[in-house]
């Protein structure tokens, strides 16, 4: 609190002590009956003026004391709570009354979004689940139908599978948001993970001839297979889109003292240094991005969110027109008990 706001907010108080001063020298001034002298008459105004000035440090200083951190909380956004004022007046108490019907509002709205994202997720979910089928209907009239328009057939599957790899990004877009609800922590086969990844990117890098070169993989990791699957998985889609034609992708793991680092090493066309630092940006796609025209800046960013939720890290590095390389340090046995909280 600044002197000049104790000021203004204490206008008429300090109104009333200057009115008092000049009621008292107008009485004795006026007085015909009272022994006087005008240096006694100053006496009294300079005694009332140190009276007056003493409870106005005080006053100050007390209020300072009181409101000085619950302004700098508000300042800084900072919880309020610790710093409210403690003492019985009618003020604190005001104060008070109003932080605490403020919170409960603001606790009914958040449990209102709340129910509205649950809702939402939900119905997500359920649509995921049911476009599943036409999409395997069309799969099936495709196989069985009788087109002999080869290179047709060709671009119906490739965006059959596109469809089909989209809707799966929404339903784990929907999981990540209630991450704590879908986590499990198992030890399983980072072997097994990467192939998974691998068969289910397997159309788009079959169409581009692209070929998987595995190194050593025979490593037992702890922590969530499901979620190591799906980041391997946008790993592979988005390497499959900047790889050219028979290209070349290298994974393979290696053993540190404390983790196991999984690398994903393609010939791509690289990534400009002006985008590295923003891959795992939301909706980012980057000057490739923008000429592909097949990417939604999404994958990535649900992948950096969920590796940070696992204590896992995921890091990039490239040079344009030579490589990518994605690194995920994979811990031999993580502390959940630092997982990151939503």
């Amino acid at each position: 609190m600044k002197i000049s706001e104790y000021i203004k907010s204490n206008l008429i108080s300090i109104f009333c002590q200057w009115a008092l001063i000049l009621v008292i020298n107008g009485v004795l001034l006026a007085s015909t009956n009272l022994e006087k002298s005008t240096a006694d008459i100053l006496y009294l105004d300079l005694l009332m003026l140190l009276i007056f000035l003493f409870f106005f440090i005080y006053g100050f200083l007390r209020e300072k004391r009181k409101y000085g951190n619950l302004r700098k909380c508000l300042d800084s956004n900072s919880s309020v709570d610790y710093f409210l004022p403690e003492d019985d007046s009618y003020y604190s108490e005001l104060i008070r009354d109003i932080v605490s019907q403020k919170t409960s509002e603001n606790l009914e709205l958040v449990s209102v979004y709340k129910n509205d994202l649950d809702e939402l997720n939900n119905y997500i979910t359920r649509w995921v689940h049911e476009i599943k089928l036409p999409i395997s209907v069309a799969e099936l009239m495709l196989e069985n139908s009788d087109n002999s328009d080869i290179e047709f057939s060709r671009k119906f599957k490739g965006e059959l599978e596109r469809i089909k790899f989209l809707v799966n990004q929404v339903l784990y877009a929907g999981r990540a948001a209630h991450y704590q609800e879908d986590h499990m922590a198992t030890q399983f086969s980072l072997k097994k993970a990467v192939g998974e990844a691998i068969k289910i990117n397997a159309y788009f890098l079959m169409a581009k001839n692209i070929e998987i070169a595995t190194g050593k993989l025979d490593y037992t990791v702890t922590t969530d297979e499901k979620w190591i699957v799906y980041i391997l998985e946008q790993i592979l889609n988005n390497t499959s889109k900047y790889v050219q034609q028979d290209g070349r992708v290298e994974i393979f793991a290696e053993e540190t003292d404390k983790t196991i680092v999984l690398h994903i090493k393609d010939n791509g066309m690289g990534i400009p240094p002006s985008d590295i630092s923003r891959v795992f940006d939301k909706g980012f796609t980057g000057k490739n991005g923008r000429k592909t025209s097949k990417s939604t800046g999404m994958g990535l960013y649900y992948s950096k969110k969920i590796s940070t939720r696992l204590g896992i890290g995921l890091s990039v590095s490239s040079v344009e027109g030579e490589y990518t390389e994605f690194q995920l340090s994979l811990g031999k046995f993580s502390d959940y008990l630092n997982v990151t909280k939503i």
